[in-house]
C-alpha cells in the first residue's frame, strides 16, 4: 500500500505542475484500486471506517469506478481518440458498463457482481488487444512497453483471481498479487 500511496502522491504533484488530465485519471484509478483491495482484505473496516461497516458493501462500486478511471487513463495514454476513433466507442461502452454496474450495486448486488465478473476479463483482453494493435500499426515503442507491462499486470491479476476462486493456495505472494501487479504496472 505504501507503493500505491507513493504513486498517488507523485502523480498528484505531476498533475499540479503539468495540468494534464491523464495524471488525475491515474490518481483516481490508483485510489479506487487501493480502496478496493483494502476493502477486500478487510483493512478499510479496521482503519478507515470502523464505525460504518456499510461502506464495505460498496466494494463492487469501488472496483467499477477503478475500471472507469483505468479506461479513461488508457484511452488518454494510447491516444485512442486520435489513432483509433472507432475503438473509443468501445471504451465508452465499457465505461458505461462499469458505471452502470457500480450504480446497480446499490440495488442488486448479485447482478452487479455478475456484470463485473464478466466484463473485467473482456475489458482486460480488449486493452491488451489495443496495445498490440497500436504497436503493430504505429510501431510506437511506448505501445510495446504498454504490452509488456500489461502482460505482467494480467499475470498477477490471474494469480489473484485463482486465489479467490480457490484454485491455488493463499499465501503472502498470492494474496497480495493484485497489489504487486499494480506495482509493476
Amino acid at each position: 500500500f505504501g507503493v500505491l500511496v507513493l504513486l498517488i502522491v507523485i502523480h498528484l504533484f505531476v498533475y499540479v505542475n503539468f495540468k494534464e488530465r491523464i495524471y488525475i485519471y491515474y490518481v483516481f484509478y490508483m485510489m479506487f484500486l487501493m480502496v478496493s483491495i483494502a476493502t477486500h482484505l478487510g483493512i478499510t473496516s479496521q482503519f478507515l471506517w470502523p464505525s460504518h461497516p456499510i461502506f464495505n458493501g460498496f466494494l463492487h462500486t469501488y472496483i467499477s469506478l477503478g475500471f472507469v478511471f483505468m479506461g479513461l487513463f488508457v484511452m488518454d495514454l494510447l491516444k485512442i481518440k486520435i489513432h483509433y476513433p472507432n475503438y473509443s466507442k468501445a471504451f465508452n461502452l465499457f465505461i458505461f458498463i462499469f458505471i452502470f454496474s457500480g450504480i446497480l450495486n446499490f440495488f442488486n448486488r448479485l447482478l452487479s457482481i455478475e456484470i463485473i465478473q464478466h466484463s473485467i476479463p473482456i475489458f482486460n483482453m480488449f486493452l491488451f488487444y489495443i496495445g498490440v494493435k497500436t504497436f503493430l500499426f504505429k510501431r510506437d515503442l511506448f505501445s510495446l512497453y504498454f504490452i509488456v507491462v500489461w502482460t505482467i499486470h494480467l499475470f498477477f491479476i490471474i494469480i489473484f483471481l485463482m486465489v479467490l476462486k480457490g484454485f491455488i493456495v493463499s499465501n503472502f505472494f498470492t494474496r497480495y498479487s493484485a497489489i504487486m501487479g499494480n506495482f509493476f504496472e
